[in-house]
This record gives structure tokens, sequence and C-alpha cells, in this order.
């Protein structure tokens, strides 16, 4: 059962870090397992993402506070009230801002279906929109963000490597909304279920 994931971190007491994905597969999981297996033996100064927190980002909302949770709850509910289940595929991968300059590396996601992600997506910034959170204009790009780069290390070795690895289509589906809390830890981020929402 996949998910569409509102994960939420902390900053402080006042304030929480806030944003709405869809989380992945575990078969898409372990690719990424193998992927970094294979890439992040090159010692290289880049941040990789642990592969159990790869998600799909639908709207970044920042540090809000506490008392209007309640209120993103409620209008996410209100984004996927009509929204079926729908499937999504990997497909692809690169860089930002290019492949001869990379900051952050990432494999890409098409819909199965014609529209559905998008559909939500619009519907997401335009619920959040309502509440006060500012509609992004840039087209929206389906990617799953794998690493960022920090330095010039091996950079060159590491986006060969990275771009002769296999991307397979591994199809997952999506039937559900949750709301996430995650609280940031030295040792990564510490996630936990706040509320579900489930798609028809």
């Amino acid at each position: 059962m996949k998910t569409i994931v509102l994960a939420i971190s902390m900053k402080d007491s006042k304030t929480i870090r806030t944003f709405i994905a869809i989380e992945i597969s575990e078969e898409l999981h372990k690719f990424f397992y193998n992927l970094y297996n294979d890439v992040c033996k090159i010692p290289a100064n880049i941040k990789w993402i642990n592969p159990d927190s790869i998600h799909l980002t639908l709207k970044f909302l920042g540090n809000i506070p506490k008392s209007q949770v309640e209120g993103v709850n409620i209008s996410l509910q209100n984004s996927v009230k009509d929204s079926k289940k729908f499937n999504l595929l990997s497909s692809g991968k690169g860089a930002f801002p290019s492949i001869k300059k990379p900051r952050v590396f990432w494999v890409g996601l098409k819909e199965k279906e014609s529209g559905a992600l998008f559909r939500i997506h619009n519907m997401v910034e335009k619920e959040m929109e309502k509440i006060g959170f500012v509609r992004e204009k840039r087209k929206y790009n389906p990617h799953l963000t794998v690493g960022r780069v920090r330095g010039p290390l091996n950079l060159e070795l590491v986006t060969k490597n990275f771009m002769n690895f296999p991307v397979p289509g591994i199809e997952f589906s999506v039937d559900r909304v949750l709301v996430m809390k995650s609280e940031l830890t030295p040792q990564g981020a510490v996630y936990s279920i706040q509320k579900t929402v489930d798609l028809s």
C-alpha cells in the first residue's frame, strides 16, 4: 500500500517544517540501495539521501505554526477527496541544473494513467493557497532526489557511474494519504504517522 505523505519536521517548539509528498514502494527503495552500493563506494563530497527516506515532493510548505497544522490537514483532505488510486513508474535519471554541472542527482517518475498525479498536485496547490501558502509558479517536475553535491571530489567519476546505472521501470500504486511527523535527529529523520486519508 503506497502513500502520499505530509512530512513534518520540528525546527523548534513553535513551528513545524512541513511538506507534502508521495512515498515510494519497497521495490524502489531496494533499487536505491543497489544504486548507492555501486555509486557511493566512490569517495566524494556528496550527501546521499537515505534510501528509506526518499519520496516524491508535491509541495513544500516551510516552517508553519503548530496551530496551522490542523488547517493543513483539512486542506489536504479537501485536495484528495475526489481522487482515485493511481500508479507511478520510475523512469530516467539526471541532475540539476545539468549533467555537466550537477548539484542534485535525481531519478524520474511518470504517471501510469494520464493526468492523475498532476491533478492531485494542482488540487494541493489550490487548497493550500486558500489557507495562505503561495502557489508554485514553476512547472511541476516529478522526480526523486537521491543526492546533493557538496564539493568537486571525484564528481566527474560519480556522475559517470550514476548515469551508467540502469533505472528499471518499477511500477507502484498510490492509494492513501498520510500526515507524517518527522523529527530530525543526529541519526536522521524519525517519522510517525499523524493522519491517514484513503484514496477511492
